[in-house]
């Protein structure tokens, strides 16, 4: 590549471009200097591989899901933005009814008790304020309204943290499964204790060998 208005080593002007070469110049001035030739880049088919893009296109997904596997990160992370990723990243798939269960469970357990702590939240504040309630002749207390009330809340709060426990707790064990295949667990693992007899002095031993 050659840039200037002098003559450059091995550069001069001249009137007519090589293939696939253009002419910098000063457009729609009658005295144009000439800066140059640049040499375009090839973007002939040949110059680039078939698969190349294809290539790149999925790059970006086997570099995050194969080329480290398994991550124990990876399957914490999953787990947690997804019920069941971590598994799933696992490839053990026969875990997610047990994973739907405990997150499924407590969920239907934070949506019954707070439907019924509002219901009974709401019919004691229209009992204290004088105003007809769904339970008006049904409960005749208002303690015992007020205590059904705390119950139920209560039991809303104790859902929410089972809840979040077994989503945490299925996050976990996606966790230490994944570190637990990277194990070895091939037959060359033993444990073995030989006894050992000490010729110079009295005495006897053991060696253990993993």
């Amino acid at each position: 590549m050659c840039f200037g208005i002098e003559r450059c080593d091995g550069w001069e002007p001249r009137d007519t471009l090589p293939e696939n070469w253009v002419r910098l110049g000063i457009p729609n001035l009658q005295d144009s200097i000439d800066l140059g030739y640049v040499s375009e880049p090839d973007f002939t088919q040949d110059s680039i591989p078939p698969n190349e893009f294809k290539k790149k296109k999925g790059l970006l997904v086997h570099s995050f899901f194969v080329e480290d596997y398994p991550n124990p990160k990876k399957a914490f992370w999953f787990s947690l933005a997804i019920p069941g990723g971590g598994q799933i990243y696992n490839k053990r798939y026969w875990k997610l009814p047990f994973v739907y269960a405990i997150i499924g469970g407590a969920g239907y357990g934070v949506y019954f008790n707070t439907t019924e702590y509002r219901k009974f939240r709401r019919a004691y504040e229209n009992r204290v304020n004088g105003e007809p309630d769904e339970f008006q002749g049904i409960i005749t207390s208002l303690q015992t309204l007020k205590n059904i009330t705390d119950s139920y809340r209560s039991s809303m709060e104790l859902s929410y943290v089972f809840l979040i426990g077994g989503y945490l707790f299925t996050a976990a064990e996606a966790l230490v499964d994944a570190h637990l295949k990277t194990f070895d667990v091939s037959e060359d693992l033993s444990f073995k204790v030989v006894p050992v007899f000490y010729f110079g002095s009295a005495g006897l031993g053991a060696k253990v060998f993993f």
